[in-house]
């Protein structure tokens, strides 16, 4: 009888924060629970792919409309919550190497991002949602350019 009730237990804990982001196309604004209006306005204009194994591609648009994108990264996890992201970003002078840390939490029932890009002193937070399924198709509609 201990055990059923043990296995119980189990499935009533919490997920890692960081589980709760899952593969598929997100936006990572800078505030939580954006109306999806809103959101899929911030998708139109970039979002980022997460992969199965942790990394992701980024997109943004650029001339003429189509999607370029603009950085890729593979994520090791560091613990239960946070992880560790090296590739590259381009922010317009081609690409350049980058690596991030990157600490999930929840705050308000939203999953919260603390990120330090190495370099750099200050901590980015950002606030994951989930892309609207239309507001991507639209984004993609307009077609991936190639890099040169």
């Amino acid at each position: 009888m201990r055990q059923p009730l043990l296995l119980a237990a189990a499935f009533l804990l919490p997920l890692p924060a960081a589980a709760q982001l899952q593969p598929g196309f997100w936006s990572f604004p800078g505030q939580p629970n954006l109306p999806e209006a809103e959101l899929a306005a911030l998708c139109g204009t970039g979002f980022s792919l997460v992969l199965s194994d942790g990394g992701s591609l980024s997109y943004l648009p650029g001339e003429g409309g189509a999607l370029w994108q603009d950085a890729e990264m593979a994520c090791t996890p560091d613990a239960t919550d946070a992880w560790t992201c090296e590739g590259w970003v381009d922010h317009g002078r081609g690409p350049e190497a980058s690596r991030h840390a990157t600490r999930a939490g929840r705050e308000g029932g939203a999953l919260r991002l603390e990120t330090r890009v190495e370099g750099q002193g200050e901590v980015i937070v950002t606030w994951p949602q989930p892309c609207p399924p239309a507001a991507i198709r639209a984004a993609l509609a307009r077609g991936i350019a190639p890099r040169d």
